[in-house]
């Protein structure tokens, strides 16, 4: 599993930066293998939204 982030904690995000500021790349021998590690990993992780 490989997060991609362009953030840190004292970031701060334009209105006109790219939507996609961060990433989950899977690895695995197949699809499948590599969906099922996807949704552990979501189903673990906490979004913070902040005005």
């Amino acid at each position: 599993m490989h997060i991609d982030r362009g953030i840190t904690n004292s970031s701060e995000i334009s209105t006109f930066y790219d939507s996609i500021i961060t990433k989950l790349v899977a690895h695995a021998d197949n699809q499948d293998s590599a969906l099922m590690k996807l949704q552990k990993v979501i189903c673990a992780t906490q979004l913070h939204m902040y005005h």
